[in-house]
């Protein structure tokens, strides 16, 4: 206890020395301006840099002043490290820093400060909360308006702390966007570590996998600074106050450098984190390679999945690589109308200049016509609905052409036909990325349009919507989506065949299937009329044997189109292919393994993506090699012992849907049997060769 005493009586002597005082004070008065209630100038008590500059070359500072700035800290805890710290310092900073930091949004979260106020929080919409707590300002009541102050001052407070944080320039790496509080605790960690030390912290996955901390890690990266990163979901409660969907990471860097960094992701304990199969490792630069305009950390189930992921984008780029400038499709996004902002331009019933408004909902791969509104709620197009080529799905709302075309024209959008793609994109689901065309309709924001560049024909389009509705291209889209949302930093870093990629040979195999799947109502006519004009001779006689072949299997569908088709006189000759799920089902195996072949993949990877636990464990000791196991047999190419258990899963969700409807893994048997049949004729194409 003496020796304690001692150091206690040491350290308040150093805090007392003037020096020490004067450094505190003006640490304290910097800070303060950015705390300090926003008056005049010209009150004594607000801080400026020009009496902060007086202190430091004078010496002179108002009592008023020096008290104000003593109130704002210690109301809001100033905490200066160099002063808290001087001899840490003094030698380069912290050897080891290890926390596990609160995980706050530094925004004032409204629901959560009002739920004591059964009042208040019972609000059913933030217009109605906003419409009561401007009743508490002005009510009678005392105690109404002491909570309406202690509202204030805790949004004056939280104001202030993201001023601080964007402002002041102590956090330049995550101090944007919707800050948290754990990505600015990392920061200010590595700033305090000396050049050999290392920083071990519990985070939130987000600051690897978030476009607002992009900076911090690509930083990280950048200098080889980090050391290892182990991705959890909480599922087995390791936090029992977090929820069980939380996912959170051990992220360890270095002042230092460290050359490749082990990574493990989507583990429950800690033994998941040391398991070879689940752990893995990668240099800076193959995550640039993997993320090259964000430079956010993809997120991997397996060393597998690293090892098949890496290999394919050595060989095929990028959709747009913002470094380079390189955008050979010319792509552009657009958010035509957005749901709840633009709600006074719909309509709830049909009419003469409205057009329908499109959901992500009502589409998925290669259809556009998935599902339909039946009063409030959506249900699923029926079989004879498809079928019938005059079928239009019934939307939720309409909305004026004129309010469509304004916004086609002003994206130079000429086309009587749209691309899009769903927003909404669960790694979790039955697919992930799903991107269809559409005629021109209105279209809601979760349902983002792609438009290429003017020059494009429609027949590389089809390419294009081939090879984003492949296997291959989705398998990869799950690796890279850390939330539930397909936004454009994702899909402008997912690989993606260019359009010189494709030779004659190719297209003449992709567009007619292509045209089959989506051309099965006249209301996508105006692509199937683009196609055509762009056709040689060869593709359009291939393009009529294929209406031929699909009139032989399902009866075909005779040229009448409804009154309001608008037929070109040098547009496609051909009605609508008729709908025919099986038929389609096996164009579609075609063309997932045609693309499997054309990403450079060879059977064993592609089983692999179709299920890991279909291949034995000795095939999944190395991914790249394209030993299959001699004991695979049947349509399923399945080996003698398959591993159960293995951390990966690709399209578990697709395999248990159809087990459940046809007693198999159809969509398995279809691909393997497409592989084998495309090589047995001569019609697989060769790899792409590169960038």
């Amino acid at each position: 206890p003496e020796e304690v005493q001692r150091k206690a009586n040491s350290f308040q002597e150093f805090r007392q020395r003037p020096d020490w005082r004067k450094d505190k004070i003006a640490c304290d008065l910097w800070t303060a301006a950015f705390f300090a209630p926003l008056t005049n100038s010209d009150d004594p008590k607000v801080p400026t840099t020009a009496r902060l500059r007086d202190y430091l070359e004078r010496d002179v500072i108002d009592g008023r002043l020096l008290g104000a700035v003593a109130e704002l800290a210690a109301k809001h805890r100033f905490f200066h490290w160099h002063l808290e710290f001087p001899d840490v310092f003094e030698e380069g900073g912290f050897d080891v820093v290890l926390g596990n930091p609160p995980w706050e949004r530094i925004k004032l979260q409204e629901e959560e400060h009002w739920a004591d106020d059964p009042y208040i929080v019972g609000a059913r919409n933030k217009a109605e909360r906003e419409r009561r707590i401007q009743e508490y300002r002005h009510a009678a009541d005392a105690g109404k308006r002491a909570r309406i102050a202690r509202f204030d001052a805790a949004k004056r407070a939280a104001e202030a702390t993201s001023e601080f944080v964007r402002e002041s320039g102590c956090f330049p790496l995550t101090g944007l966007g919707d800050v948290n509080t754990y990505a600015l605790f990392a920061e200010l960690a590595r700033r305090a570590i000396h050049p050999r030390g290392r920083v071990g912290v519990i985070v939130q996955s987000g600051i690897a996998t978030d476009d607002t901390y992009k900076r911090f890690f690509a930083d990280l990266n950048d200098k080889q600074a980090l050391v290892s990163l182990f991705d959890f979901e909480n599922r087995e409660r390791l936090f029992p106050a977090v929820d069980s969907r939380m996912k959170f990471c051990l992220l360890t860097f270095t002042g230092a450098q460290s050359p490749r960094a082990a990574l493990a992701f989507f583990c429950h304990d800690a033994e998941h984190a040391r398991d070879p199969k689940r752990r893995f490792a990668l240099s800076a630069a193959e995550l640039a390679l993997l993320n090259p305009n964000t430079r956010t950390c993809p997120v991997f189930r397996s060393r597998a999945d690293v090892e098949l992921t890496t290999a394919i984008y050595r060989r095929v780029p990028v959709l747009s690589n913002e470094g380079t400038g390189q955008n050979p499709w010319g792509i552009r996004f657009m958010a035509m109308l957005h749901m709840a902002n633009d709600s006074g331009l719909f309509h709830t019933e049909p009419g003469p200049g409205l057009l329908p408004l499109y959901e992500a909902k009502l589409l998925h791969q290669f259809e556009h016509r998935w599902a339909t509104y039946a009063g409030r709620e959506t249900r699923d197009c029926l079989p004879a609905e498809k079928a019938d080529p005059a079928f239009a799905v019934t939307p939720r709302y309409w909305v004026a052409s004129e309010a469509v075309q304004s916004r086609l024209d002003a994206a130079g959008w000429e086309r009587g036909w749209l691309l899009g793609f769903r927003d909404i994109a669960r790694s979790t689901d039955e697919r992930t990325a799903i991107f269809s065309l559409l005629p021109p309709v209105g279209v809601g924001h979760t349902l983002p349009l792609v438009l290429p560049h003017a020059e494009l024909a429609a027949e590389p389009m089809a390419c294009f919507l081939a090879n984003t509705c492949a296997l291959v291209f989705d398998y990869i889209t799950r690796q890279k989506i850390g939330g539930t949302h397909l936004t454009f930093s994702y899909l402008r870093q997912l690989p993606l065949l260019p359009p010189a990629a494709y030779t004659p040979e190719e297209r003449r195999f992709i567009v007619p299937r292509v045209l089959e799947l989506v051309f099965t109502a006249w209301d996508l006519k105006p692509f199937a009329d683009d196609v055509w004009r762009d056709a040689d001779d060869t593709l359009r006689r291939i393009l009529e044997w294929q209406h031929e072949e699909n009139r032989r299997a399902t009866g075909g569908h005779e040229w009448a189109p409804p009154e309001w088709a608008e037929i070109a006189p040098d547009g496609c000759p051909l009605p609508p292919f008729k709908w025919d799920e099986e038929r389609r089902a096996v164009l579609r195996a075609e063309l997932d393994a045609y693309y499997a072949r054309l990403y450079g993949l060879n059977r064993k990877q592609l089983r692999y993506i179709l299920d890991p636990h279909g291949l034995s464990e000795r095939e999944l000791e190395d991914i790249l090699d394209p030993w299959e196991d001699p004991t695979c047999s049947g349509p399923h190419l399945l080996p003698e012992k398959p591993a159960l258990e293995f951390p990966s899963e690709t399209f578990r969700v697709l395999k248990e849907k159809e087990e459940r409807l046809y007693g198999e893994y159809r969509t398995r048997r279809l691909v393997l049997d497409a592989w084998a049949r495309l090589e047995r004729e001569r019609l697989m194409p060769e790899p792409y060769g590169g960038h």
